[in-house]
């Protein structure tokens, strides 16, 4: 069993690809804005380490975020109280992860 404050590495894709290509309905429209939200919350928490996605309007995007759990399954029911998750906009695996190098956050410019 991981140690708590283990780490995952969640990787997201569109339920629907063509939302990347011809543009997202209303109703996806409106459940990316809360899964934005919902991600900014995590991050807020500390539990979140980081999002992102690469920059390019076709079927290969995907979403990458690191949070941080007790274990597997408290960070899967995390990611599945994602309103775009639930909703089945956005689709999501989650697997075991190890930051292995980070920078310090003493590190000075």
């Amino acid at each position: 069993m991981p140690a708590v404050n283990a780490e995952f590495i969640c990787f997201l894709h569109a339920a629907r690809p063509t939302m990347l290509t011809d543009g997202p309905t209303q109703a996806e429209s409106d459940l990316v804005r809360r899964h934005f939200s919902y991600f900014e919350d995590l991050v807020q928490q500390g539990v979140m380490i980081l999002a992102g996605r690469p920059w390019m309007p076709d079927p290969r995007t995907f979403g990458v975020a690191i949070v941080r759990a007790a274990n597997q399954a408290a960070a899967e029911a995390m990611i599945e109280a994602d309103p775009a998750v639930r909703e089945n906009v956005i689709q999501a695996d989650v697997y075991p992860f190890e930051v292995m190098l980070q920078p310090s956050s003493r590190a000075t410019a």
